[in-house]
């Protein structure tokens, strides 16, 4: 008589993935263009005034709404119905 091994399948767990290895911090990125009316509006800082045709005209503490990011240097919105570039610098942002 031949003797017959019975072996019981078993079902083995996997480990979990591993977590991805530390990455560095990433970088700065600039705001996003965003379609007009996106919930930002920037406070001057300081009086900027146009050098083109361009560029928009502010005083200090002016609420510059509608605001645009084509670059991290210049942004684009709407202060008194006029509408323009202006140094990014030049203001704070702010999301409402």
């Amino acid at each position: 008589m031949e003797e017959t091994e019975v072996v019981e399948e078993t079902e083995v767990a996997q480990p979990p993935p591993r977590a991805p290895a530390d990455s560095p911090e990433p970088e700065h990125q600039p705001p996003q263009p965003q379609a007009p009316g996106s919930g930002h509006v920037a406070i001057a800082l300081y009086d900027y005034e146009a050098a083109e045709e361009n560029e928009l005209s502010f005083p200090e503490d002016a609420v510059i709404e509608d605001l645009e990011f084509p670059d991290e240097d210049w942004w684009l919105g709407t202060y008194k119905g006029n509408r323009g570039l202006f140094v990014s610098h030049s203001s704070h942002l702010f999301n409402y």
